[in-house]
This record gives C-alpha cells, sequence and structure tokens, in this order.
C-alpha cells in the first residue's frame, strides 16, 4: 500500500493494482481521493485484461500460451476504442514491452483512460501491475507513465528484497 499511497500523492488520480484471473484482471487495492476522478472500480471487481491497461501489463510479458487463451477467448468489443483484432492486440502488447507501461485510452469505458506498469517477481514473472486511472482529457497517460512505472519498479525491488531475505 506505501507503494500505491505515494503515487496517489504525486498524481491525486485514481492508483489501482490487479492481477491476471484467467482472461480477466482482478483488482487487489485501489487509493483514490476526493481530488480523484469519479471512476467507479471497487477491490473485487474484475474486468477483462484485454481492454485494461493493468491487463494489457501484465499480458505483453506473460508467458505467450496466456495471451493466445485471452485471445481465443474473444476480444469484445466494449467501447469504439477497444482493440479487438487479435493482430493489432498483439502488436499493442509488443508496444508494452517496448515503453514499459500499457494503456488504456478509452477501451474499457468512454471517459476513462489509465496507464499501468507490471510488478515483477523472480526472472521477470509478472506478479501484478499498477494504474492510475482517470478522466480523459485531464489524465496524460504518457506523462504519467514515469511515475507508474517507479512504483511498479519500486515494489518489484521492495519484493525481490523480502524474497532474499526468506531465501538467504
Amino acid at each position: 500500500m506505501p507503494f500505491l499511497e505515494a503515487l496517489y500523492e504525486s498524481t491525486h488520480e485514481n492508483v489501482h493494482l490487479g492481477v491476471l484471473h484467467g482472461c480477466d484482471v482482478l483488482y487487489l487495492a485501489r487509493v483514490t481521493g476526493h481530488r480523484s476522478s469519479d471512476v467507479i472500480l471497487r477491490v473485487g471487481n474484475f474486468l477483462p485484461a484485454h481492454s485494461t491497461s493493468i491487463g494489457k501489463a501484465l499480458l505483453a510479458y506473460s508467458n505467450p500460451e496466456v495471451v493466445r487463451a485471452v485471445v481465443a477467448a474473444g476480444l469484445p468489443r466494449l467501447t469504439p476504442h477497444t482493440i479487438v483484432m487479435p493482430g493489432l492486440f498483439t502488436q499493442a502488447l509488443r508496444e508494452v514491452v517496448e515503453r514499459g507501461y500499457a494503456t488504456n485510452c478509452e477501451e474499457m469505458h468512454r471517459g476513462v483512460v489509465s496507464v499501468a506498469a507490471p510488478v515483477f517477481g523472480p526472472q521477470r514473472v509478472p506478479l501484478a501491475a499498477i494504474s492510475i486511472t482517470g478522466r480523459a482529457g485531464r489524465l496524460d497517460v504518457h506523462r504519467a507513465a514515469p511515475a507508474v512505472r517507479t512504483a511498479a519498479a519500486s515494489l518489484s525491488r521492495s519484493l525481490a528484497n523480502v524474497a532474499s531475505l526468506t531465501t538467504g
């Protein structure tokens, strides 16, 4: 939570932590405040991985079989901006790896954007992802990306330190 809270304090936007659960993202933590956008998402909610920045951040670094399963399950159109073509989706995942972060530009809900970065465990296995979510036009996902990447990298390092203490 300290990493999510610090990210909220620096952005004043909704901050989420989620994991892959089948073809969906399960939201495990959320930090929000009176200055953040009124985006409705609760801890325990599931959203389709293909249309969320957390889902794309995790899928980009996941085993290819996981990505194939998500594509095989279908990429339903949720808004006019949702990526529904498998080739375009896999290209978007390659771009996530190149940039180090994923975006969602009104793919899940109209007027809502987000940016996410993966949290890694040993051998760069994606464990979770952290995102900032806000209103389109107010949140510039590319400007917010460095803060999200820093939070995710810090949490990854912290987890690695804990793991080394327990195994060393």
